[in-house]
C-alpha cells in the first residue's frame, strides 16, 4: 500500500488531528488528507459494479491485526453479503483507486443487530478480518485503511454480443499492461481473469454465428491472456502457474512466441536445466523469423550448466581413478620394500652361516641378485 514503510505498527497521532467526515453517527468516521490517502481517479455505481480491495485494520495504538492485508478481495455492494456491514459502508464512500482511512466504532458491529431489526440491512452476517489472538482488544477503537484496486462493471456475460467482447479486449488489456509496468501483478493477473471471462467463455450459440475472421481473433487475443498471466507468475516466481498458463496459451495458439518462451524460461527458473535446454531449442527452429536473441542466450545458460555438470562428473571419474592408482602404487611400494627386507635378511644369514664354516648354497646366492 503506498506510502506505507512498516505493516506491523504505525503511528496514529498525526491522523488523528486530521478532519474527519462522519460516514454513521458515533460509528464510523472517514479521515480526509492523511499521510496514507491517496484520491480516486475516477467515481463508480456501487450497484452495478464488483469492487476488488484490500483492507488492513489497525488497533487505535497503530498495531497491525490481519495478517492476510495482502488478499485481494472482491465485493458486490449490492449483492454480495459475505461482509461486514462497516466496510460496505466505507466502500460506498470511495472511488476507484482511492486510498482511505477510517475509524471505526467496536459497537459499529453491534448495532447491526439493530439495523436488521428495523429492516435496514437485513441478513448481513459479522465476518471477523483479525487474528484471533487480537479479538481481546474488540472492544476498541479501530483504524482502517482500504484499498480500492479495480473496478468490473457487472454485466451479463451470457448476453454480451462478439462486438461488445470485442470492445472489453480494448478497454481492458491496457488496464492489465499499465498494472505490469507498475509491478503491481496480482493485481494484473485479476484483469486477465476478467478477460477470460469475456472471451473465454462465449456461449456455444453466440461461437456458432462467429465468422472465421472472428474465431481467429478471440483465439489469439485468449491465447495471449494466457501467456499474458504467465508472465506476471513468472515475476512472482510462481513458476509451475507459469508452466500451466503458458501451455494453455500455446494450446490456444500453436503460433504464440511469447508462450513458449515462458515455458522454457519457467522450466530453466525452476532448475530443470534439461527440459528448458530442449525447449529453447525447439523455438529458435519454430520461429525462424522471430528475435531469437534472449532466447539464445538463455540457451547458452542452459548449455554451460550442462556442460558444468558433465565437467563435475568427468573430474569425479578422474580423480576416483587417481584414489585407485594412488592405492595400487601404496601397494606396490610396500611390496617392494618387504622384498628387499626379505633379501637383506637372507643374504646376512647365508653370510653368517660362511663366516661359521658352513658351506654355501650358490644358487640362493644368484636369487638374491
Amino acid at each position: 500500500m503506498a506510502n506505507q514503510n512498516n505493516d506491523s505498527i504505525l503511528d496514529f497521532r498525526d491522523i488523528c488531528t486530521k478532519q474527519k467526515i462522519v460516514i454513521h453517527e458515533g460509528l464510523l468516521w472517514k479521515y480526509l488528507d492523511t499521510p496514507y490517502s491517496i484520491p480516486p481517479l475516477s467515481q463508480y455505481n456501487p450497484e452495478t459494479c464488483k469492487i476488488s480491495y484490500t483492507i488492513k485494520e489497525y488497533s487505535i495504538q497503530g498495531k497491525l491485526l490481519n495478517k492476510d492485508y495482502k488478499n485481494i478481495r472482491k465485493i458486490q455492494l449490492k449483492h454480495d453479503k459475505k461482509s461486514s456491514f462497516g466496510l460496505h459502508l466505507c466502500l460506498n464512500q470511495m472511488g476507484n483507486k482511492e486510498v482511505a482511512v477510517f475509524e471505526v466504532n467496536p459497537n459499529l458491529r453491534k448495532s447491526i443487530i439493530q439495523l436488521e431489526t428495523e429492516n435496514e440491512c437485513q441478513d448481513i452476517p459479522i465476518i471477523q478480518f483479525i487474528e484471533s489472538k487480537y479479538r481481546n482488544i474488540l472492544d476498541q477503537p479501530q483504524i482502517w485503511i482500504i484499498e480500492v484496486h479495480d473496478i468490473e462493471e457487472m454485466e451479463d456475460n451470457e448476453k454480451l454480443t462478439l462486438e461488445e467482447r470485442q470492445q472489453r479486449v480494448k478497454q481492458l488489456k491496457p488496464q492489465a499492461g499499465q498494472l505490469f509496468k507498475e509491478k503491481k501483478f496480482q493485481e494484473a493477473i485479476q484483469v486477465y481473469k476478467t478477460l477470460y471471462a469475456k472471451i473465454g467463455q462465449i456461449p456455444k450459440a453466440l461461437k456458432n454465428k462467429m465468422t472465421q475472421e472472428q474465431k481467429t481473433f478471440f483465439q489469439i487475443e485468449l491465447s495471449r491472456v494466457f501467456s499474458n498471466q504467465a508472465i506476471c507468475y513468472l515475476q512472482l516466481q510462481d513458476y509451475t502457474k507459469a508452466i500451466e498458463t503458458s501451455k494453455q496459451a500455446m494450446n490456444e495458439w500453436d503460433q504464440n512466441f511469447k508462450a513458449y518462451f515462458i515455458y522454457a524460461k519457467a522450466h530453466f527458473e525452476r532448475g530443470q536445466t534439461s527440459e528448458a535446454l530442449e525447449y529453447f531449442q525447439q523455438i529458435i527452429k519454430k520461429f525462424p523469423n522471430e528475435d531469437v536473441t534472449e532466447v539464445q542466450l538463455y540457451l547458452q545458460k542452459c548449455k554451460q550448466i550442462k556442460t558444468t555438470k558433465s565437467e563435475q562428473e568427468l573430474y569425479k571419474k578422474i580423480f576416483e581413478r587417481l584414489q585407485d592408482k594412488d592405492e595400487d602404487d601404496i601397494q606396490r611400494e610396500q611390496k617392494e620394500k618387504f622384498e628387499k627386507v626379505e633379501k637383506n635378511r637372507q643374504t646376512e644369514k647365508i653370510l653368517i652361516s660362511a663366516k661359521n664354516g658352513q658351506s654355501i648354497n650358490h644358487e640362493e646366492i644368484q636369487k638374491l641378485q
